[in-house]
């Protein structure tokens, strides 16, 4: 008899998982919110739950006698899997490890306890003030701690890049403080002040089997200038493997990470700074990494789907042994690099001159769309992939691609 699979949320990344379920022979029940999802039309069975009703997911799991939940970029859903999980008896994500890891300070607290390298931080409260009391909070904070400007500010609890700025100075708290505290209020947090690490962003792509991490793949991220830090392209598989020294305190660093959260069979997208000190960890995302890395790309570069081998974990069938050694196969280069939008216009399309290096398309905003600043992932237009033999060859094709791109306008450009 087919295993049971419950997949949290029915939106369109939720889509990719759901097919790859299906594809595996899995049945598949979608929990859902909404009358009609963009994934349920995918799934075997709907049934109208959400992560804010944690009994009745748990109720529909043990209804339907489900073997293993899964989600894919809705990172409130992990701790309430972690949540039934606990009380099913199933594999996966544990409450206490999805609990921690959903809070960027709770995460970064394990860290500094199991004694994996992290920024320094302090918390700075999100309670609603004027731009002046919020930067008179920050100084305050930082003098506490010894931190000095510039810093990174962040809600505690977030997403997709949302009010996460670089901070140079008062006039910048001035500025930006502001919108970082209105998304922190809005996920009920605090403002995380962390100090800025100079070096080059890297993620590990990871599963987690039992307690055993293995890194799918590390990527190079390109992220925007300041202010803003949205990510703006990844590119697969990173300059990190090149150096085995580097590789080696970068395996050691994830290993701590997964071990200070106490993450279990469950999928991991882990962020890093590279300093001159050695890798240092940004934070990290339980879950399968969104961006296109996790649904295309790691596929892509390493012929290991990573949606496949998450489900595989939380239903008990995946061996880490030998899913290492099948990584030690390199496949292909493959990069994608994001749109940017026209700020104050209203989308018309997306035309692209250049097509053939073109592997896949992502599309994000609808017709008619008022376009706003790139100041978070919910800015971006369209998203093109492209594969090739070697990373030079990628980064050329997407300069070929974006030669002859136009973000096309109501109002004209």
């Amino acid at each position: 008899m087919a295993q049971t699979v419950m997949i949290i949320g029915g939106g369109p990344t939720q889509a990719f998982l759901i097919e790859k379920a299906v594809e595996m022979g899995l049945r598949t029940v979608v929990a859902d919110p909404r009358p009609v999802s963009p994934a349920c039309w995918k799934a075997e069975k709907v049934i109208h739950a959400s992560p804010a009703d944690p009994e009745g997911l748990l109720l529909a799991a043990r209804d339907l006698d489900v073997d293993g939940l899964m989600t894919t970029t809705l990172d409130s859903g992990v701790p309430v899997i972690g949540w039934v999980n606990d009380r099913l008896g199933l594999r996966g994500v544990k409450e206490a490890a999805g609990t921690t890891a959903a809070s960027k300070l709770n995460a970064k607290e394990a860290f500094l306890a199991h004694g994996v390298p992290t920024a320094k931080h302090t918390l700075v409260s999100s309670e609603s003030d004027s731009a002046e009391v919020l930067a008179d909070r920050l100084q305050a904070a930082m003098e506490a701690v010894g931190l000095r400007y510039p810093v990174i500010a962040k809600p505690a609890r977030g997403a997709s890049s949302q009010g996460v700025y670089k901070i140079d100075d008062r006039a910048d708290a001035l500025h930006w403080l502001p919108d970082t505290c209105r998304y922190a209020a809005e996920m009920g947090a605090d403002l995380l002040i962390e100090e800025f690490m100079v070096g080059r962003e890297v993620s590990a792509e990871v599963i987690v089997v039992g307690d055993d991490p293995v890194i799918l793949q590390l990527t190079d991220k390109s992220i925007t200038p300041p202010p803003a830090c949205v990510e703006v392209g990844h590119l697969q598989p990173s300059t990190a493997w090149d150096d085995p020294n580097l590789v080696r305190q970068i395996r050691d660093v994830v290993s701590g990470a997964i071990r200070a959260i106490g993450l279990t069979d469950w999928p991991c997208h882990l962020e890093m700074m590279v300093t001159a000190e050695g890798p240092k960890v940004v934070e990290i995302n339980p879950r399968i990494s969104g961006d296109t890395i996790g649904s295309h790309l790691t596929h892509r570069s390493t012929n290991q789907s990573f949606l496949e081998l998450a489900l595989r974990a939380v239903l008990g069938d995946l061996d880490a042994a030998p899913l290492r050694a099948a990584l030690n196969s390199f496949r292909q280069c493959v990069a994608v690099r994001f749109a940017h939008p026209v700020p104050g216009k209203h989308l018309k399309g997306v035309s692209v001159k250049n097509t053939r290096p073109i592997d896949d398309v992502m599309t994000y905003l609808p017709y008619g769309y008022k376009m706003n600043e790139f100041l978070s992932n919910y800015d971006r237009v369209a998203g093109y992939i492209t594969v090739g033999p070697t990373r030079e060859a990628v980064k050329s094709q997407l300069d070929e691609i974006f030669d002859g791109l136009v973000v096309e306008t109501l109002e004209g450009n």
